[in-house]
């Protein structure tokens, strides 16, 4: 919940997440079928990706 809330992501758009939607790489969280039905690339913290 810190990492969806931290992200600024919809409670809609957590619950579709998946372990694959998670770039650490990159850093960002792939968020499919958001607001609208858009897709959205958001950015993953830091110290969010070193606690997972």
């Amino acid at each position: 919940m810190t990492t969806a809330n931290a992200a600024g992501l919809r409670a809609s758009e957590t619950v579709g997440l998946k372990v694959g939607d998670i770039d650490s790489e990159l850093g960002v969280i792939r968020v499919e079928h958001g607001k609208g039905g858009k897709d959205r690339t958001v950015m993953l913290l830091a110290p969010l990706l070193a606690a997972g």
